[in-house]
């Protein structure tokens, strides 16, 4: 019998820690990190590839209007003083993709010269996560599309990967959700 109840009580003790354990990875969300500032100037040079889905969810499956468009979302880190640049290889859709830093400062890019690719190059002020969001370009419903993102961390004014930057926007909260609003298809 004490030895049934130690058992019992190990199984409780170990279900509750795993509990725990699983609780708090879902509560972290998705993270990325390159973990090296890299001095390397060759295009994307020591960049970690992103491979992502930015997926349709049908709710009325009797009807092709009546659908959630789900962003790819993930957080990336960036120190202070340092270049992010999150170059969009590849997409089977015409993509935007939208960076927001800790401090609010927004940097968004649907097409780059001569390409429908997106490309984020931001000189960041702040160290934490940054907030990637990447979408179709009119915020609305094309299917489940994949695309590749490379995210890399470099010296800013990285003479190959950094030397042409894209402006950023300073936006209030309150600006932030009306846009976050616009980009999320009524139903």
């Amino acid at each position: 019998m004490k030895q049934s109840l130690l058992s019992l009580g190990t199984l409780l003790l170990t279900s509750i820690l795993a509990a725990t354990l699983a609780a708090g990875d879902a509560w972290a969300g998705s993270h990325q990190i390159d973990p090296v500032r890299d001095t390397c100037t060759q295009l994307n040079c020591g960049s970690v590839a992103i491979l992502g889905t930015y997926s349709r969810n049908d709710i009325d499956t009797s009807s092709t209007n009546n659908f959630r468009a789900d962003p790819f979302v993930t957080q990336l880190y960036g120190d202070t003083g340092e270049c992010l640049r999150l170059d969009t290889i590849s997409q089977t859709a015409d993509m935007e993709i939208v960076l927001v830093s800790p401090d609010g400062t927004i940097w968004r890019n649907n097409d780059r010269s001569n390409s429908t690719l997106p490309l984020v190059v931001a000189n960041t002020t702040t160290k934490g996560w940054y907030t990637l969001q990447v979408h179709h370009y009119t915020g609305g419903d094309t299917g489940d599309d994949n695309f590749v993102v490379n995210y890399g961390r470099y010296n800013t004014g990285n003479s190959g990967n950094c030397s042409s930057t894209t402006s950023p926007n300073s936006a209030s909260l309150q600006e932030t959700e009306l846009e976050s609003q616009r980009l999320v298809p009524k139903q």
